[in-house]
């Protein structure tokens, strides 16, 4: 794995996700100098999401307190991980309909 360092992992969540300090604080991943491949993951699934529901982070992150969207990304990671954006964000929708139904 490559060797990351704390600023790495800073730049790329800034570059996924903006410059947002709450949103770079919510989805920082380092650990022990290795990246968490399932956060990274959060990181990507909820940026593409976001973008497909043109909402803002806080309104993502108020959505995740409700129906725990990261949980299920994390218990999802095996899958999600060898399925494409479309799948993924599909899927995801599936998820959130019937949890806010």
């Amino acid at each position: 794995m490559k060797d990351w360092n704390e600023g790495s992992v800073w730049m790329l969540n800034a570059e996924l996700c903006g410059d947002n300090e709450q949103w770079l604080k919510y989805t920082r991943c380092v650990i022990w100098r290795e990246i968490d491949p399932v956060a990274v993951m959060k990181t990507l699934i909820a940026r593409l999401y976001r973008k497909r529901h043109n909402i803002s982070i806080s309104e993502f992150l108020d959505l995740d307190r409700k129906i725990n969207i990261f949980g299920y990304i994390e218990c999802c990671y095996e899958p999600f991980h060898l399925t494409g954006e479309e799948g993924i964000l599909n899927e995801l929708e599936e998820y959130c309909r019937a949890r806010l139904a």
